[in-house]
């Protein structure tokens, strides 16, 4: 909140017809401090105080903060930012929380691992037109700290929003487990999308019969009783469904870690 005080006195000062060197001099700082401060426009002026703002909201939970950061040091931001969401819903922008959770590290010199990012070319499709499903499992430690869980989980991508949705559960999904989730899903979005892109999973697919794809008994009366249109992906052309596979190294490298299993029943969570 300095920086927004001394903005404000210099500008009054400034109004009043006073020099740089005399407006340094009755404040007490250099001229190249009251200089920059003169250069600030009103909008960068707004933007920083916002910012700023938001910063200071965090210091409440600077403690919280650094213990995540010293349990967990490769903690990224967006799982910091999900943390204080789930605990405690500050007001605050994912990229507020990305900064103070920089400076935390600059400061404490807690270092964390760097890990390379994919990024994948997509095409950009009408909204509502296509959802993107993938399947992934990870292990959770258990709260006891004395042994893991095996969690199994499917994610789903809304293709032109990137809005995300997952749904948990601690065994293998069978058909009727997958259509309980989509069903889950197409409630929270409120509708279903034209188009489903899928693998060739075995509780989706029983096989290819010269082109043509044969869908479980289960997973076809679901295709079309809501007229789903559905893509199969094969091996050979993995970027049609790389928002998904991306969805998924998200929840297993961000969202999953350090949280402990607690409960056997299932669960499902949004993520967006």
């Amino acid at each position: 909140m300095k920086e927004i005080k001394m903005y404000s006195k210099i500008n009054k000062l400034q109004q009043k017809g006073f020099s740089i060197r005399k407006t340094a001099k009755h404040l007490g700082i250099s001229r190249e401090t009251v200089r920059k401060y003169r250069e600030i426009d009103f909008e960068s002026y707004m933007s920083m105080a916002v910012s700023i703002r938001k910063l200071s909201s965090l210091e409440e939970y600077r403690a919280v903060i650094l213990d995540w950061l010293h349990t967990y040091p490769d903690m990224s931001s967006a799982q910091g930012y999900d943390w204080l969401l789930e605990h405690y819903e500050p007001d605050v922008s994912e990229k507020s929380v990305s900064r103070y959770v920089k400076g935390l590290r600059e400061e404490y010199s807690i270092a964390k691992a760097s890990h390379p990012r994919d990024y994948e070319a997509t095409e950009e499709l009408p909204m509502g037109y296509q959802m993107q499903l993938d399947f992934g499992v990870k292990n959770m430690p258990l709260l006891d700290r004395k042994g893991y869980k095996k969690v199994y989980f499917v994610g789903m991508v809304l293709a032109h929003s990137r809005y995300k949705w997952g749904y948990f559960q601690d065994k293998p999904f069978t058909a009727q487990d997958l259509i309980n989730a989509m069903d889950g899903c197409f409630a929270f979005f409120g509708g279903t999308t034209k188009e489903i892109v899928v693998d060739q999973d075995s509780i989706i697919t029983v096989s290819e019969n010269y082109g043509d794809i044969i869908y479980t008994h289960e997973f076809d009366k679901y295709k079309e009783l809501h007229k789903l249109s559905i893509r199969v992906c094969r091996k050979a052309d993995p970027e049609s469904k790389g928002m998904v596979e991306s969805m998924v190294k998200y929840v297993k490298g961000n969202f999953l870690p350090h949280r402990h299993y607690m409960e056997p029943d299932v669960t499902y969570v949004l993520m967006s």
